[in-house]
């Protein structure tokens, strides 16, 4: 399942109950949950953390994609 900022316009019950329901939507059917958000208050429903990185000032822009458990 994939949520692009999905919980943008809610307040902090209603995401926490959003999260909760999509995982366990997404363990109850085998699959996974990619969530996309800006909001860092949204990190704490997620295992894992990637982002992009900009590698240098050259253009075109160069990225790399780091990964790390989210604590």
């Amino acid at each position: 399942m994939l949520a692009d900022e999905a919980t943008s316009a809610l307040d902090p019950e209603a995401e926490r109950t959003l999260y909760e329901r999509l995982r366990a939507l997404t363990e109850q059917a085998g699959g996974a949950l990619l969530s996309i958000a800006h909001r860092a208050s949204v990190a704490q429903f997620h295992r894992r953390r990637w982002q992009l990185v900009a590698q240098g000032d050259a253009a075109p822009a160069r990225y790399r994609i780091e990964s790390s458990p989210v604590s």
